[in-house]
């Protein structure tokens, strides 16, 4: 008998059905007439409780919530329903599971919670169900009363937490629902009659009534013994026939109805079938071991058996009726060589496995156990011990009885020291102590290896005299040197990645290299070997980004020899040159030569480049393209922005072609057929203002064809840089999907009020990031509005409501999130205030007078503190070797991912500052970018160039070059506060930034951008950066030193003049550009760039000096040097002076005096 009960939902919802047995609830408990019953305490004290099927509205909910500071409510969910019946019960702390089950006529111990759709655990009589709801969401970060009062009865967090009345199923459980009917029964012997029985199955076992009820004796009959096979019979036609195994004895089982005889076929079979060998019951939540292990005969064939992620239980005082399934009975299976029992939660070790001495693996991580059993040593057969993340402190010596044991693994424990049972024990050969409190090792373990010093000055000379090492990873270390030998015949290494440190040279000497892969990029080289490509014959990678190269070195003459597939070259010195030499590389697949100093990239051998995919020539000089690229058969990515191209080539005919980058450049009429390849999925041609395209042409693409246009003729509403009048920020962004299929990264740019920003990176899965996406701005308006206070708490309930509401999806994938948004504030100098929010990788960082200021924390396992892994082992977690909690996920917290709770939060970072007028920007950035590149380095490249877009193109083209080869998103908010003095143009959609000073250029992408750490940090200092000045807008009290310094720096660039560090020298006072001689004897004093600024001036007259002498002797006439070409240093000499004149007479300072000979 069953009773249709109507159940509480949310108004929004309406209604539900609620069907359960009458027999477990029965429906005159549920008195629709009554709102609120009570239920009586042991103590006869009375405490208001009720049971509502009628949605409550916000009125009864307020009223319920003010009685008490601690009421709340618990929505319990049907176990058979499949979530689509629940009840809605108004309840305190201190409502203990008991009270709650008398109320509804239950079992006291038939509540039941699950966490994230997977773990189950059964209530305790004892326990306070509101209480563990109200732990669990103050875990979450719920940590405001009120909101986890109003929470209770929310269906979205059911996919968080659920309350159960009753067991919930588990799909492919073999704990399953028992079958029973009436059904009629014949034994084998012909002249028997049939019988109409109560018939139960369960587990494997036939149950059947003498009696027409079930009062009365009982006859089992255990399937996994008989046979079971399918029978038609003249008298009753198709029923099941049981066969004994010992064929004594014959039963028959006919049904009425058809269906009934299906369930029933199923399940006997199903049962009957044989124990295999291997056994696999894991994340079942199984409390109990199914029948059919301890059948007759099965128990002899069970040699492995997995019962890992389980909430087995050994045997109570009280069974509850049932006899077998507890761990107990594990000392049955006699025959087992295989057991395991991870994450069980056991707390204490199973005395029954003792008695298991066939055993040669055993498996019980994380299970809180805190020691082993003396008795230890009756398992003398073990070989395999796996005790990791565990609470052991320390081992029995009577381990070292299992003397065959070879592999122990204790890592994630409590040991202070190795254990004097694994010193013992000769026959270890493997074993694992990671994630210990280990702070010595003994003599006997002499071989430990210690990693990650990140100190190295130089690699050890004895490197290249081991016989079988294959990989040298010293990245990010202050190596100034390699191995002399490191070239020359270490015929197993086949890659070297010594990237991010001070190199100045590379050894010589190269023979019988069989290097395969050479990361050299951020370095100090301002040469690669002669003989680097001629004989590394098997080189395939060479990355040499970010250094002070000029040339290549020459290739081998037989072209079957070069064997590069990857060249890049990105921020370096190359001119045309360099192109002579790379077509050369037939097999290059990767080309980036972007910030380099070519003016052409035209060669008759171009064509030879056949296997070329992807190519970078951005930040260069190009004033056009060649057309031999269009018909290039596998080029898929061509990046020409920022250069002076007025044209292009026919790409229409390209046959592979994806993506088209040409934005920045000087396009005036552009036919944009030429640009539509016929497999183009992007084409960029932003920050070109002055392009005149045809827009009936441009609507015919987008009927026909899935293509992302991006701000082209302006008509495109998702353009990388948006302006909005009336606020002082402009936003700019830039982002590709790598080497993957897709783009699984999205972006909030939401300018106007309130302004929120925001990115969020789905790793591998794109439905987190869209669907957030897409609900963010609603969600953040709502939370605005809730938390009246501190603007960052805003930020931190949108993300907690964007984990509620990801449902199901979140329970087993995960995104990182940063958010930043701008508030009004009467307190801030410029009347901003700025706060952030981060969970995962992805990070902001602010830009406040050209320092790095962090917004947010990065929650990857590699750089978290010792805070965050502490938390994460409380919660029972363990973070893998590489760097993953459960070798799973890489945060410690995240959006999604709840089923690794507690070790995996969403609770977030946030931060909150007053905006000044010394803040320039803000950088948000996804993991793949943050990996790469540091916050100084970023800052360093963002600063001189105005234009948000053009400086998110800036820095994704770096990343690039550093490998990161995924998916990229960078998004830029510049501010323009009113001490910047910038021209706004709306029409174009840019932001142009000047000194304001006679001379300046028009405000473009660096031509070149060359960017060198210091020896002892990573930030970037000026005399490291080499750049045109993009007109950063002056400080309010203007200093004319450091403007005069500034155009210095670019004449030097221009003249090709480099300052050496180690070179400083003193002028004469008169010499410097200041007001006053106190003055200038004060800057001296204060700056030692002062000093080098003049030097770069005495340099650039030495070598005037040595010309004019050249030319007094005889090798050429002063009008033939000032005639030569535009390259010579004479030129050079010559546009300096009279630019440095011309500068000096405008800003109305003293020239230097320069003694000449």
């Amino acid at each position: 008998m069953a009773a249709d009960l109507t159940t509480s939902r949310d108004s929004a919802f309406g209604s539900c059905e609620l069907d359960l047995d009458a027999a477990i609830v029965p429906a005159e408990v549920f008195a629709s007439h009554k709102k609120f019953g009570t239920i009586a305490r042991c103590d006869s004290s009375v405490r208001a409780i009720g049971v509502r099927f009628q949605p409550y509205n916000a009125k009864e909910k307020r009223q319920w919530l003010q009685g008490g500071a601690d009421r709340g409510f618990l929505r319990l969910y049907d176990p058979s329903s499949k979530l689509r019946g629940s009840i809605v019960l108004p309840c305190d702390m201190r409502t203990t599971a008991r009270q709650i089950c008398v109320k509804l006529s239950l079992p006291v111990d038939s509540l039941h919670y699950q966490l994230s759709g997977e773990t189950v655990r059964r209530i305790a009589p004892g326990e306070c169900p509101l209480s563990i709801q109200n732990d669990f969401l103050l875990a979450i970060g719920y940590d405001d009363p009120p909101r986890r009062e109003q929470l209770g009865d929310s269906l979205s967090l059911g996919f968080l937490i659920r309350f159960f009345v009753g067991r919930p199923q588990i799909e492919d459980s073999h704990d399953e629902d028992a079958l029973s009917t009436y059904c009629h029964i014949r034994r084998g012997r012909l002249l028997q009659k049939w019988t109409q029985r109560l018939c139960v199955l369960h587990n494997g076992r036939l149950t059947i009534y003498q009696n027409v009820d079930t009062d009365g004796e009982t006859e089992s009959v255990q399937l996994s013994k008989c046979k079971v096979e399918l029978s038609i019979l003249r008298s009753r036609g198709r029923c099941i026939k049981l066969s004994h195994a010992n064929g004594r004895q014959t039963l028959f089982l006919a049904f009425d109805s058809v269906l009934d005889l299906n369930a029933w076929m199923a399940r006997c079979a199903r049962a009957a079938a044989k124990v295999p060998p291997i056994s696999d019951l894991s994340n079942l939540q199984l409390e109990c071991l199914p029948d059919q292990l301890f059948s007759v005969g099965s128990e002899r064939l069970l040699t492995q058996l997995n019962l890992r992620k389980n909430n087995l239980r050994q045997r109570p005082c009280s069974n509850g009726g049932r006899s077998v399934g507890w761990l107990d009975d594990l000392a049955r299976l006699q025959s087992l060589r295989s057991l395991n029992l991870a994450d069980n939660d056991l707390r204490s070790f199973p005395t029954a496995l003792l008695q298991l001495t066939a055993l040669t693996e055993l498996a019980l991580a994380g299970n809180g156990l805190t020691e082993l059993p003396t008795h230890i040593g009756l398992l003398s057969n073990l070989t395999t011990l796996n005790l990791s993340n565990n609470r052991l402190s320390w081992l029995p010596i009577e381990l070292s009885e299992c003397r065959l044991l070879s592999c122990v693994d204790l890592a994630f424990n409590e040991f202070v020291g190795v254990p004097d049972a694994l010193l013992v024990i000769t026959s270890v050969k493997q074993w694992n102590l990671a994630g210990n409190c280990i702070d010595n090792l003994t003599d006997s373990l002499a071989g430990a290896c210690i990693d990650h010093v990140n100190r190295l000055t130089a690699l050890p000379e004895w490197l290249t005299e081991l016989p079988s090492i294959e990989r040298v990873c010293a990245d990010h270390n202050f190596i100034k040197a390699l191995p002399e030998r490191i070239f020359t015949n270490v015929s197993s290494l086949r890659t070297l990645i010594v990237n991010h440190n001070v190199l100045v040279a590379l050894p010589v000497q190269i023979e019988n290299c069989a290097i395969e892969v050479l990361h050299v990029h951020h370095n100090r080289l301002q040469q690669l070997p002669h003989e680097l490509l001629a004989s590394a014959h098997r080189l395939r990678v060479l990355n040499a980004t970010q250094n002070f190269l000029a040339e290549l070195p020459p290739l081998n003459p037989y072209p079957d020899l070069n064997k590069v597939q990857q060249l890049r070259l990105a921020s370096n010195k190359f001119t045309n040159s360099v192109v002579n030499v790379v077509v050369g590389c037939r097999r290059l697949r990767t080309l980036d030569l972007s910030y380099n100093r070519l003016r052409h990239f035209e060669d008759s051998n171009l064509y030879r480049l056949s296997s070329l995919e992807e190519l970078n020539i951005s930040g260069n000089r190009l004033l056009s393209l060649p057309a031999v690229l269009s018909t290039l058969p596998n080029l898929q990515v061509l990046r020409a922005h920022s250069n002076c191209l007025t044209t292009l080539p026919n790409f229409s005919v390209s046959p592979n072609m994806t993506v088209l980058d040409v934005a920045n450049n000087k396009f005036e009429r552009l036919d944009i057929r030429f640009c539509l390849a016929e497999n183009l999925k992007h084409l960029d041609l932003t920050c070109n203002p002055k392009t005149i395209v045809d827009h009936s042409v441009l609507d015919d693409v987008e009927e026909e064809r899935d293509v992302s246009l991006v701000d082209i003729g302006h008509r495109d509403t998702d353009t990388p840089t948006k302006a909005v009048a009336g606020v002082p920020w402009q936003c700019g962004f830039s982002e590709t999907s790598g080497d993957r299929n897709k783009l699984c990264i999205s972006q909030v740019r939401q300018a106007e009020a309130p302004p929120l920003f925001a990115m969020i990176d789905g790793g591998l899965n794109d439905e987190i990031p869209t669907q957030t996406s897409r609900k963010l701005p609603d969600m953040f308006a709502s939370q605005k509005g809730a938390c009246s206070t501190e603007p960052q708490d805003a930020l931190k309930y949108t993300m907690l409501k964007c984990h509620e509401g990801l449902e199901s999806l979140g329970q087993k994938v995960g995104a990182s999130i940063a958010l930043v948004s701008i508030t009004d504030d009467r307190t801030s100098a410029v009347g901003y205030r700025l706060s952030a929010a981060n969970l995962g990788h992805c990070e902001a960082v602010l830009c406040r007078d050209g320092r790095p200021v962090a917004l947010t924390v990065s929650h990857a396992l590699g750089s978290s503190s010792q805070e965050e892994y502490g938390r994460i082992r409380k919660a029972n977690g363990i973070v893998t070797e590489t760097n993953e909690v459960n070798g799973v996920c890489a945060c410690s917290r995240q959006l999604g991912c709840s089923f690794l709770y507690p070790a995996v939060l969403p609770s977030p970072s946030t931060f909150s500052t007053a905006l000044t007028n010394a803040d320039e920007f803000v950088v948000i950035a996804s993991k793949g970018v943050w990996e790469k590149m540091s916050a100084a380095e970023i800052v360093n490249r963002v600063r001189p160039i105005a234009n948000p877009v053009l400086a998110a193109k800036h820095v994704q083209d770096i990343a690039q070059a550093y490998d990161a080869s995924g998916n990229l998103s960078i998004l830029i908010v510049r501010f323009f506060f009113e001490r910047a003095k910038l021209d706004i143009d709306t029409k174009a959609g840019s932001i142009s930034a000047s000194l304001k000073l006679p001379g300046a250029r028009d405000n473009r992408l660096p031509v070149q951008s060359e960017t060198h750490l210091n020896d002892s940090t990573e930030t970037l200092s000026d005399s490291d950066v080499q750049s045109e000045p993009n007109g950063r807008p002056p400080r309010e009290k203007p200093n004319y030193y450091f403007e005069y310094k500034k155009k210095l720096k670019e004449l030097m660039v221009e003249s090709d003049v480099c300052l050496p560090d180690e070179q400083q020298s003193r002028v004469e006072s008169d010499a410097m550009p200041c007001s006053s001689q106190e003055q200038a004897q004060n800057t001296l004093a204060s700056n030692n760039a002062a000093d080098q600024t003049f030097t770069a001036y005495q340099l650039i007259c030495r070598r005037r000096r040595s010309q004019n002498a050249k030319a007094s002797n005889g090798h050429t006439t002063s009008d033939e040097l000032e005639s030569e070409d535009e390259n010579s240093p004479a030129f050079s000499r010559k546009r300096f002076e009279a630019a440095r004149r011309s500068l000096i007479d405008k800003l109305q300072l003293r020239a230097p005096v320069a003694k000449h000979n």
